[in-house]
């Protein structure tokens, strides 16, 4: 399988959104086979460090059941930078994946990773 679904969740809708959870599952288009999983939740107050958090977001969050809320609340979690690298990794299963997912996640993920790694 050469596919990748992505889902960000994120503090923002805008291209430099803290990344609070990052999932993917690679996938067969033709066939609907799923595949190996992804799913890394990323510690906010390390990745609210390279982006902006949205009000309006929290307060989509704050409405959300507990039990979304509790899975970017857990004890465990990320800091930005490690969980990205086992994104990478995890993608580097496959030779030449190909990702579907909306151009704004393409931007958030490739604006946090830029930023993580820029940052002093």
């Amino acid at each position: 399988m050469k596919h990748i679904m992505l889902d960000l969740e994120t503090m923002s809708s805008k291209p430099d959104a803290p990344i609070v959870a990052i999932g993917a599952v690679f996938f067969e288009p033709s066939t609907g086979e799923i595949g190996a999983e992804f799913e890394e939740i990323i510690d906010l107050r390390s990745s609210s460090q390279y982006g902006k958090i949205e009000a309006d977001t929290v307060l989509w969050w704050m409405k959300q059941s507990t039990a979304a809320r509790d899975v970017i609340t857990q004890k465990i979690a990320s800091d930005l930078i490690d969980g990205l690298i086992e994104f990478s990794d995890w993608v580097g299963q496959i030779e030449s994946p190909k990702t579907a997912l909306s151009g704004v996640m393409v931007v958030v993920l490739i604006t946090s990773y830029c930023a993580a790694l820029t940052k002093d």
